[in-house]
């Protein structure tokens, strides 16, 4: 129901399920839903199940799994709310969300629902502990550059944990690195890769007392795009300084913008009777050239960091699949239209929680087969997640005069193409059909 029809409002559960295969017997409605929710889905089966899906997980040689955390504003009475770093409604209290997901499949492995005063990093260290607890022998970590700090590094180093990190440009360390090699990387066309449209170069350096392999890349597009919106920018300031050029400046004009990028020639000036407090006046100005073309040379280029040797396009690859997180995010919050929970108590959240997690594993098994079959069919348009959905809503079964339903037509071929890609067949199916008649005859 969440994943089709879009909602994790279960008040239209009831009409929905008139028209789709029931497990049981009985058509439930939503105040049992919220029964449910609250009383059967325990922490004892969420732990249960939890272990149980990474167990199928962790005997894989090598796993890079990506870490990120998102917020839900919730008005209720629940503890777990409190006022945090909100990234969309500050006004309101909020539950944070961390998940892990596995970065070379897409594949959710764990969640935990925290306090939302908690900041990510304190919550990450019990995350990335429990990826240890459920027995990844092989584990490293994707983070992005909100993490690169050296508490965080050292910690990472001192669980033994392996991880691929975007580095913070700005810091004078990276800034060095990256001059290093930038010449090389605008003009060495061998250390292009046409995969990812970028150059690259690997450069081993220690960092807080450890070799690590920094993978320096350099995107001449966005050097471009990003040298083009600051000629922008300053020309627009230009046209600004001009009308302000011999005339008296408000007392508390904020000239930020402009200092960045100019040097103002400012003098103070009084009445001509001396009277009252002196004014300044904006004479000329002139550009900062030396800084603007520090700004535009460092356009382009950013850093990887990780722990392991590795080709420098194998890195960008792979720490280029944490944003399956993001994706994961968007899938609950816009596919599956939860932008606020809408719980009452702390089980129901709990419940609700797990609900949305064991949705998002199934949508994301969509959005393989959706993957897969635009790559091999080339079209686009009629097989995203949504198509898929909107072509598997298109089977029906009807109810013959003998009172046993079955299937009222064959598939089509766009379902026979999303059957494969799911693994699924048509007899499998008739076979779930005929369990139901069973069901429903008993």
């Amino acid at each position: 129901f969440i994943i089709t029809d879009e909602s994790a409002v279960f008040s239209r559960y009831e009409s929905f399920i008139r028209c789709h295969m029931l497990s049981g017997t009985h058509i439930i409605n939503d105040v049992a839903i919220s029964r449910f929710l609250r009383d059967i889905i325990t922490d004892e089966n969420i732990n249960n199940l939890l272990r149980l899906w990474n167990k199928a997980h962790s005997s894989l040689p090598m796993v890079y799994v990506g870490y990120d955390s998102t917020n839900f504003p919730c008005e209720a009475g629940i503890s777990l709310a409190e006022f945090g770093a909100a990234k969309a409604d500050k006004t309101k209290p909020q539950v944070n969300l961390a998940v892990t997901v596995n970065q070379k499949d897409t594949t959710p492995l764990d969640y935990e629902v925290y306090p939302g005063s908690i900041v990510d990093m304190t919550e990450c260290e019990y995350m990335l502990q429990r990826m240890k607890d459920y027995g990844y022998a092989n584990v490293g970590f994707l983070f992005d550059r909100g993490f690169y700090t050296r508490d965080n590094i050292l910690f990472l180093d001192d669980k033994g944990y392996d991880f691929i990190m975007m580095t913070d440009e700005d810091t004078v360390f990276v800034r060095t690195l990256i001059a290093e090699v930038a010449e090389q990387l605008k003009h060495d066309a061998s250390l292009f890769f046409l995969r990812h449209d970028v150059s690259g170069i690997t450069v081993q350096h220690d960092l807080y007392g450890k070799q690590r392999y920094f993978h320096v890349f350099y995107d001449d597009v966005h050097a471009s795009y990003s040298r083009r919106l600051l000629n922008n920018k300053i020309a627009q300031l230009k046209i600004t300084l001009d009308s302000l050029v011999g005339q008296r400046l408000r007392k508390n004009a904020r000239l930020d913008a402009f200092t960045n990028f100019f040097e103002l020639n400012i003098r103070e000036q009084t009445t001509r009777q001396g009277k009252g407090e002196p004014y300044r006046v904006l004479e000329s100005y002139t550009l900062r050239q030396e800084a603007i073309r520090s700004l535009m040379d460092a356009y382009g280029f950013f850093c990887i960091v990780s722990t392991r040797e590795a080709d420098c396009s194998v890195a960008l690859e792979t720490y280029r699949g944490r944003d399956n997180i993001e994706k994961f995010f968007r899938s609950i919050k816009w596919g599956m239209a939860v932008r606020s929970l809408g719980v009452h108590s702390e089980m129901t959240l709990a419940g609700k929680m797990h609900l949305l997690f064991l949705s998002g594993i199934l949508r994301n098994r969509l959005l393989r087969a959706s993957r897969d079959i635009k790559q091999e069919t080339g079209n686009k348009r009629n097989f995203t997640v949504t198509g898929i959905l909107d072509q598997l809503e298109m089977i029906e079964c009807t109810r013959s005069p003998q009172g046993s339903y079955r299937r009222r037509y064959a598939l089509t071929a766009k379902q026979k193409k999303i059957f494969k890609a799911l693994n699924f067949t048509d007899v499998a199916l008739d076979h779930e059909v005929a369990s139901f008649n069973k069901r429903v005859a008993h």
